[in-house]
């Protein structure tokens, strides 16, 4: 449901939760229940990935929105974009249009998720060296997942953690307030149960989901229509 939200809005979401919780799962499947790209969209990250290198051989347009999930040990200029010769887009526009996913996002480097906060707010970001200044777009959806503390276990209901209260604030704490003020939707997820994993066989699959977001996505256009605002995160 929070995913649905989050693609009808074009939120950013926050996952936490113990390992095995299905965070990595969930945001892997946002793309599938977002709306297709329309031309102009299509040719803004088509374009982006052919100056990164990265469009694929086989579709000389890209139609869906990407989803783009680097390590935790990116570097600045791989997140946000960079180069000492040649200014390359990073992460943040690799993902315009699409999915920037932070798995066990406390665990990248505060410059790194500090560097985020510009472009979630401007919708672009710009590169300034000394022989040039580029500018690349970066509309992009955030989902950060993280567990509950550094050995993952706070909030099983096996009572496993063993970390002190204080390094648990410490571990979340590399989340700073101006970053997570820009996330919307903020949810505990905990492990599913047996009975859980039975009833996956009667759930709605993506597809229906998608329906309603892009009926969502509509209603929103046409309440919208002669703003420069496309869905209620704008």
């Amino acid at each position: 449901q929070a995913l649905e939200v989050s693609a009808a809005g074009g939120h950013h979401l926050y996952l936490q939760g113990p390992p095995g919780a299905g965070k990595t799962m969930l945001a892997e499947r946002l793309p599938g229940i977002l709306p297709a790209l329309d031309l102009d969209a299509a040719l803004e990250v088509t374009s982006i990935h052919s100056v990164a290198g990265t469009l694929p051989a086989d579709r000389p347009l890209l139609t869906r929105p990407p989803f783009c999930n680097p390590h935790h040990t990116a570097s600045v200029g791989a997140i946000v974009g960079g180069g000492s010769t040649t200014i390359r887009p990073g992460a943040v526009s690799l993902a315009h249009r699409g999915v920037l996913f932070l798995d066990e996002a406390p665990e990248f480097r505060a410059g790194v998720l500090d560097g985020l906060r510009q472009p979630m707010e401007s919708g672009e970001v710009v590169i300034a060296r000394a022989q040039a200044v580029a500018r690349f777009p970066a509309r992009f959806q955030l989902v950060m997942a993280a567990n509950p503390c550094p050995c993952g276990q706070g909030d099983s209901a096996d009572e496993l953690c063993g970390c002190p209260a204080a390094a648990r604030r410490r571990y979340l704490a590399r989340l700073s307030g101006p970053l997570l003020d820009r996330v919307d939707l903020r949810l505990t997820v905990a492990r599913p149960s047996r009975a859980d994993l039975v009833a996956v066989g009667t759930a709605e699959c993506s597809q229906v989901v998608a329906e309603r977001v892009a009926l969502a996505r509509d209603r929103a256009a046409t309440r919208l229509a002669g703003t420069p605002w496309r869905v209620n995160a704008d």
